[in-house]
């Protein structure tokens, strides 16, 4: 499953990183998008796995040129990384961009801090679900 895939993939980082950074000197995300987004209708579901999804695996490290060894491991790692009923060690992936790795620029920490009352809110922030086209 892609839960294991990630995990392989953040063991490879690390390993490679020893010596170099420790694991809380810099953050790798695995943002999923579209999990079975096209052919999810009209397919059963697989197991363990999803037919089709976008992975996009963000790096950020103390330095730009920490962050670009950290991605590039992270896609390398990805790139040849094994999974259930894997028929072909090419062509299981596609990149969204060209080249494959870019410059995202600095990252900040974003903090807010405020106090509200919420007595008498309780109807304030209604929750509402809307599904739009899909199955």
């Amino acid at each position: 499953e892609l839960d294991t895939i990630e995990q392989g993939v953040r063991q490879a980082v690390a390993g490679n990183l020893k010596g170099v950074l420790s694991d809380d000197q810099y953050t790798l995300r695995f943002l999923r998008y579209g999990v079975d987004g096209v052919t999810g209708c009209i397919e059963a579901p697989p197991i363990p796995l999803p037919r089709e999804v976008g992975l996009l695996i963000e790096a950020i490290a103390p330095t730009q040129e920490l962050a670009d060894t950290v991605i590039s491991l992270a896609r390398s790692s990805a790139l040849h990384q094994a999974f259930p009923n894997r028929k072909a060690t090419a062509g299981n992936l596609a990149f969204p961009f060209s080249p494959s790795d870019f410059r995202g620029g600095e990252v900040f920490e974003f903090a807010l801090y405020h106090l509200l009352d919420t007595s008498g809110m309780q109807m304030t922030f209604k929750p509402e679900l809307i599904s739009i086209g899909g199955c």
